[in-house]
């Protein structure tokens, strides 16, 4: 069975961060991931992504207002949920500051997906630090996502 090739450990803590194993396979491994940053009524980009044959393998990163917004987004449910029902892989977006946001808000808004959105398949987390000093705080943060 082909696995996902892992071209490089910050883009796989960027996207598969909640999926379990850096070795996927891959039918687990979006070969197309959109950033799916417009909103539902806008345009037609998520009646296309929820219209997706199943054997396309396509991701999403869910963005509904810089992360999981303040409060449920019943469009962007209705939007998800489609995605969701057509096979789409879903990814949350969570910004981490450059690992100066506190880790316990970017948890809470990885919770704050699940309880809104339903179950993803992943967390994207943005503004990643490249620094060695910043490797613990996203290690940790890996970490707990997983737990």
């Amino acid at each position: 069975m082909a696995t996902c090739v892992r071209p490089s450990r910050v883009l796989v803590s960027l996207v598969c961060v909640g999926l379990g194993s850096w070795a996927l396979a891959r039918a687990d491994c979006p070969q197309i991931l959109v950033p799916a940053y417009q909103y539902p009524t806008v345009g037609d980009m998520w009646a296309r992504l929820a219209a997706t044959p199943s054997w396309a393998n396509v991701g999403v990163i869910v963005n509904p207002d810089s992360g999981p917004g303040t409060s449920l987004d019943p469009i962007y449910a209705s939007a998800v949920a489609s995605a969701r029902a057509a096979g789409v892989k879903l990814y949350g977006y969570v910004y981490t500051s450059y690992a100066a946001r506190p880790a316990s808000l970017v948890l809470g808004d990885v919770a704050t997906y699940q309880s809104r959105y339903g179950p993803l398949d992943g967390i994207f987390l943005d503004e990643m630090d490249n620094q060695l000093a910043s490797l613990a705080y996203y290690a940790g943060l890996t970490a707990s996502i997983h737990a």
